[in-house]
């Protein structure tokens, strides 16, 4: 189809009319500007281009839609073009530049579209950390506890600010140990991320973590005092026979945390059929311990009598279950609830569930043991011993526990009964003349 070249003004180009389909379009040029092209369709679009050979290539470049662009600025914007073109600079580069950005912009919503949240991520690595980390359940209940929040948004898009944020959301509370304990849990799964091909860079990476000292922290004999006398006090009168049975349950949890120094953990999840109360021996099996293997802690006298007494009537497979269910033992924010108000109450600060156990090491070295007992009251750890052996490197360990139960206990005289200190137990328990079956 001829090109029409005539000078080019608003009223000359309103008077074209739009081609029929099988025209498709009609093509102008200006003659005052040779360069400027005016097409319009048969779908009624109008524009402006410059049309140009740069380096033997003709280009027609796109410059402005008419009537938005009137005739002049339509002429000024090719002699600028122009003038770009003689220094050098080809206004194609730019464009591929733009519709190169268009291009990767909608690639990557597209992929956005596709891709996988952080809460879809955590999903995921969790099935495959619940294969080797023993703490896989508690460690993804923290990391959504504090997390959340992104828990929506896409993988890629979460960054070193994101974290940085909740980092310091948790330091300005002054849980420093916290802060960083996030940052260790968080830290694999976007490693685990990369690996997937879900993203490139860890945004954790470049966070500074706090400086934690090693804690010392345990409870003294004065402090030892106040607690026992809190841990003593009758239950109130007016409290529901199920509100009864779980202060008797935080109470007797917290006397086998300072009794045994075994980790919170495997307190709250004791069961019957791991105790010999018979032989004063609790078997923690390896699928629970830290280090994988088998765990065997020698019980003090007190506690196996207190311990018999709860199993007479127990009706769970738990040593504390939980007072709403039964078939599920009690929770670690059920007992860390339970200790900070005992705490508050015998005037304690800055002791933790887990600083009990130090507590215990603690007495332990005061009494003059050795290390090595001291390492057996904290767990004897072997898979290849016989049960004889073990009764026999515990005999030992048993003695120095007592000696060190006796000590805590020595604020109610010489041969107290723990039973007498967790007051009206046998009664709430209606417990009856059962006898003690012991495994």
């Amino acid at each position: 189809m001829p090109v029409k070249v005539f000078k080019f003004t608003q009223s000359a180009l309103n008077e074209i009319k739009v081609p029929t389909k099988e025209e498709k379009i009609i093509k102008c040029r200006d003659i005052i500007q040779r360069n400027l092209l005016w097409i319009i369709s048969y779908t009624g679009f109008r524009r402006f281009y410059l049309g140009i050979n740069i380096g033997g290539i003709y280009y027609k470049i796109k410059i402005g839609d008419s009537p938005d662009l009137t005739v002049a600025k339509a002429r000024k914007k090719i002699q600028q073009l122009k003038r770009d073109i003689a220094n050098g600079i080809n206004p194609m580069d730019e464009r591929r530049k733009i519709n190169k950005e268009r291009r990767e912009k909608r690639e990557k919503r597209l992929k956005l579209k596709n891709e996988l949240t952080f809460g879809q991520v955590h999903v995921k690595y969790t099935e495959y950390s619940s294969l080797y980390h023993k703490s896989w359940k508690i460690m993804a209940q923290r990391v959504k506890r504090y997390l959340e929040s992104l828990y929506n948004k896409k993988i890629s898009e979460i960054t070193k600010e994101d974290i940085q944020k909740i980092f310091d959301e948790i330091t300005a509370r002054k849980h420093y140990v916290t802060a960083n304990s996030i940052l260790k849990l968080l830290s694999p799964i976007f490693n685990k991320a990369i690996e997937w091909g879900l993203i490139e860079k860890n945004p954790v990476c470049g966070i500074k973590r706090h400086k934690e000292e090693s804690r010392s922290r345990y409870v003294t004999s004065e402090e030892m005092e106040r607690v026992m006398k809190v841990l003593a006090e009758k239950e109130n009168s007016q409290l529901t026979e199920e509100q009864k049975q779980s202060k008797i349950s935080e109470k007797l949890f917290l006397f086998t945390a300072l009794f045994t120094a075994a980790r919170s953990g495997n307190i709250l999840a004791m069961r019957w059929d791991e105790i010999s109360l018979s032989e004063k021996i609790w078997c923690i099996p390896k699928t629970k311990t830290k280090n994988g293997k088998t765990l065997y802690i020698g019980l003090a006298d007190k506690l196996i009598e207190v311990l018999q007494t709860r199993k007479l009537c127990s009706k769970s497979e738990w040593v504390f279950p939980s007072s709403a269910d039964n078939s599920k033992h009690i929770s670690s924010s059920t007992m860390q609830r339970a200790w900070a108000k005992i705490r508050k109450k015998a005037g304690i600060q800055n002791v933790t569930i887990h600083d009990l156990r130090r507590t215990f090491a603690t007495w332990m070295k005061n009494n003059g043991e050795t290390l090595d007992t001291i390492s057996q009251i904290l767990g004897h750890s072997n898979t290849n011993i016989t049960k004889i052996y073990i009764i026999h490197c515990l005999a030992k360990a048993k003695i120095a526990t007592n000696k060190v139960v006796e000590n805590m206990l020595s604020i109610f005289g010489p041969n107290v009964c723990l039973n007498e200190i967790l007051s009206g137990i046998l009664p709430s328990l209606s417990c009856g003349e059962e006898k003690v079956t012991t495994t």
